[in-house]
């Protein structure tokens, strides 16, 4: 999945601290990520928790259950399951 990261998406993790995993041979492909109707995209969303639990934390070695609650942008939250989140985007499609 790192390899279909566009427009700067792979420096934002990077930023972060976060490096892809190493995917066995010949199972990477390209996953475009999508806006749709002025919506956050899911990768926009997941780097945003993650840039928020570094904050809060000073790392970014998330448990794959962890669950961390943000704010929605319109006077509520939302919890994202950040441990998941990065799994899929470090490791790549299952």
């Amino acid at each position: 999945m790192w390899r279909g990261l566009v427009g700067g998406q792979r420096e934002r993790p990077a930023a972060l601290g976060v490096e892809p995993f190493a995917a066995p041979a010949g199972q990477e492909k390209a996953v475009a990520v999508k806006k749709a109707g002025g919506k956050v995209s899911a990768f926009d969303r997941g780097l945003a928790t993650l840039a928020q639990y570094r904050e809060r934390t000073g790392s970014v070695t998330v448990a794959r259950g962890h669950v961390e609650e943000v704010a929605d942008g319109d006077g509520g939250t939302v919890e994202v399951k950040l441990g998941v989140w990065i799994s899929n985007t470090a490791a790549g499609p299952s």
